[in-house]
């Protein structure tokens, strides 16, 4: 029998590269025909194939692990090849989900770290002496967890201005001596940390210097956006 006889498998009763055209081209038949020449097995590992899965739908990539192992007569020569395969698509997918998620939390980490680095040497500047400097700088880290806190809530997607207010003024009255007042504004997760990290800073003052230092004493945190194309928002602080 010729290369074409043994090789060209029935599907359906049509040869399997009518039956699968979709892979004509994409080496994967070559291969068959240079392990029936050759009589060396070939294993391919993560190979990429587009195929359409409906008449009228889009190619669509697949990933696959499979072997093209020759099957030997009773002379030796090659009769045909036993092919095996297996998709191994969603394995794939999941792998570089993966490692999208790892990416993305060392970048966060890393950023993190960063933001500790500030903290530390901004802390130190205005806290020479050890004491003082302990208690500013642990409670800058535990601005900064509370609002990891309430991203974490979110998956990280973001957070909502008057709730990261909230969460930072909580300790200090929350809204009966703090009245937060402005529309629904939607923050990446590097606003809610700056925002955060704002907000402590200000109540801490309040606390220590201004209105929250007297047992009357109230803050208006009032906010608009303008420009909802290229947002801009306009926030006051006001203590009385």
């Amino acid at each position: 029998a010729g290369v074409r006889e043994i090789l060209e498998c029935y599907f359906e009763g049509r040869p399997i590269r009518e039956a699968l055209a979709d892979i004509v081209s994409q080496d994967f038949y070559e291969r068959l025909d240079t392990v029936y020449a050759t009589g060396e097995p070939y294993q391919g590992r993560h190979q990429t194939a587009r195929l359409t899965h409906t008449p009228d739908g889009p190619p669509e990539v697949m990933w696959l692990d499979f072997v093209y192992q020759p099957i030997r007569d009773g002379d030796g020569a090659v009769a045909g090849v036993f092919v095996q395969g297996q998709d191994i698509t969603d394995t794939v997918r999941a792998a570089d989900r993966q490692k999208l998620m790892i990416d993305e939390l060392n970048h966060r980490v890393k950023n993190t770290l960063a933001t500790v680095q500030s903290i530390a040497m901004q802390t130190a500047r205005h806290h020479p002496d050890p004491q003082r400097f302990a208690e500013a700088f642990q409670a800058r880290l535990m601005s900064l967890s509370h609002t990891h806190d309430l991203l974490t809530r979110s998956h990280w997607e973001g957070a909502d201005l008057r709730a990261v207010l909230q969460h930072e003024t909580d300790a200090h009255g929350g809204s009966t001596r703090i009245v937060p007042n402005g529309p629904p504004v939607a923050l990446d997760p590097a606003q809610a940390l700056s925002l955060g990290m704002i907000f402590h800073e200000l109540a801490t003052n309040a606390v220590k210097y201004g209105a929250l230092s007297t047992p009357d004493g109230r803050v208006f945190v009032d906010w608009s956006l303008a420009d909802q194309r290229a947002r801009r928002l306009t926030l006051s602080w006001r203590e009385n």
